[in-house]
């Protein structure tokens, strides 16, 4: 699967959606963002959007030390 520069615009929104959700401040947000654009750095040219997402998602969780952002979201 193929990772089109289109996708970081999206990978973004979830990053900051799913730091919203852990309750982040706009501070903590702010870094998650940045981290995030640290890894875009590092990526591999052959990294699929799957691996890119977890590792996005990791830095979400992490950060906020909430295992999940959606537990919310799931249970509706």
């Amino acid at each position: 699967m193929k990772t089109y520069l289109d996708y970081y615009p999206c990978f973004m929104r979830q990053v900051l959606n799913a730091s919203r959700r852990a309750g982040a401040s706009e501070a903590l947000q702010r870094q998650i963002l940045l981290k995030t654009m640290d890894i875009f750095h590092s990526l591999l040219p052959n990294a699929t959007p799957p691996e890119i997402a977890y590792q996005i998602h990791q830095i979400v969780r992490q950060e906020t030390k909430m295992s999940d952002p959606y537990k919310v979201v799931k249970k509706y």
